[in-house]
């Protein structure tokens, strides 16, 4: 009972975060902030003309604790977030299990430049982060590691094109630091060949059993890409996963009058139940080759167990023409999730991403 009323004073006053503009660079740990107190960022490295938002998850002893967003300001590169925690009244009977709370804020568009990211509780700092918004075109919507069946690490994500013309050759970098000194560079290229305008692309990078990578911290970015000649929005992408199997099956339509899509590939980035990207998957239609007016079926499977729940995040492309929108399936829930568990065990948190930008 006295870990218990300690844990609930700490609620009463509240959380605030803070976000002001700091040097670079941007790190994303190797491993994960606490599941009581956690902020993080949709996209991860977002563009001056990505919309941002603020994640924050608490958790609070019983369901019958109130948590809401409060007020919220900006003022110069200054965003303050207030959170409201109320405990129930004294003589509340509830149930004795945790209950985690998700809330969202939306930022808006924010000027190019890095960021640190403080989250407080009644007035301790209890996680921080940091935000990088790059310049350029292409966001890092999120990046993630696993392992795969074979028992090697992978780095993997997914990027998007914010911008106004097509893209090919995109290149992520991806660096590795050791304390502050850099590790290792490393350059990978998204799935994608051409990345149409506000169109997705997952990335790579095996990592193997290279223990130090696996355990180092990283940062995500992209900084290099050409312009690419305009490809006809002719596909049409039909996503049906499987969640048992960790399948991704469906169907690409060839909407095109005269012209076959050639080399048909379907890539797809897989979310979690946490909505944290857990692996990059591609490949083809069988047959490779679509008739103008037919269509052919496809069949993914996943590197490793996603789990019964996950979300995909899907594009397609042929030699000649592209799809005209990202598939989500199923579609990303409401912002706000709340999930109970033993008061006596771990809190487990739940949260997905938004909808593409």
């Amino acid at each position: 009972m006295a870990i218990k009323a300690a844990f609930v004073a700490a609620l009463v006053a509240g959380a605030m975060i803070m976000i002001a503009v700091s040097p670079p660079p941007l790190l994303l740990s190797a491993s994960a902030q606490s599941l009581e107190d956690r902020l993080y960022f949709y996209p991860q490295v977002p563009t001056e003309k990505s919309p941002v938002t603020a994640k924050v998850s608490l958790t609070t002893p019983t369901p019958c604790y109130k948590v809401e967003m409060q007020d919220f300001e900006k003022s110069g590169n200054v965003i303050s977030i207030n959170v409201k925690v109320t405990p129930p009244a004294q003589d509340t009977v509830c149930a004795q299990v945790l209950k985690s709370h998700l809330l969202e804020q939306d930022i808006g568009t924010l000027k190019a430049g890095a960021y640190t990211a403080r989250l407080y509780v009644n007035g301790e700092e209890k996680a921080t982060t940091r935000l990088y918004v790059t310049e350029r075109d292409v966001a890092v919507l999120s990046a993630g590691t696993y392992v795969d069946y074979q028992g090697d690490a992978n780095l993997i994500g997914e990027v998007q094109n914010t911008g106004s013309a097509p893209l090919e050759r995109v290149a992520v970098d991806i660096n590795f630091f050791q304390g502050d000194s850099l590790f290792q560079e490393e350059r990978v290229y998204t799935t994608m060949g051409t990345l149409m305008p506000n169109m997705t692309s997952g990335f790579s990078l095996l990592l193997g059993g290279n223990g130090d990578l696996r355990n180092k911290e990283y940062s995500v970015r992209v900084t290099a890409y050409d312009n690419a000649p305009a490809k006809q929005h002719a596909l049409q992408l039909v996503v049906e996963p499987e969640p048992g199997n960790g399948v991704i099956s469906g169907t690409v339509y060839n909407n095109s009058i005269e012209r076959n899509a050639t080399q048909v590939k379907i890539a797809c980035v897989v979310y979690d139940a946490q909505g944290s990207a857990v692996d990059s998957v591609f490949d083809y239609s069988k047959p490779g080759t679509i008739a103008p007016g037919k269509s052919a079926g496809f069949t993914i499977q996943s590197n490793h167990d996603v789990g019964n729940n996950f979300t995909a995040s899907c594009n397609s492309e042929s030699v000649e023409f592209a799809t005209g929108a990202v598939q989500v399936v199923p579609e990303f829930p409401a912002a706000t999730l709340a999930l109970a568990g033993s008061l006596a065990g771990l809190a487990i948190l739940a949260h997905r991403f938004r909808d593409k930008l």
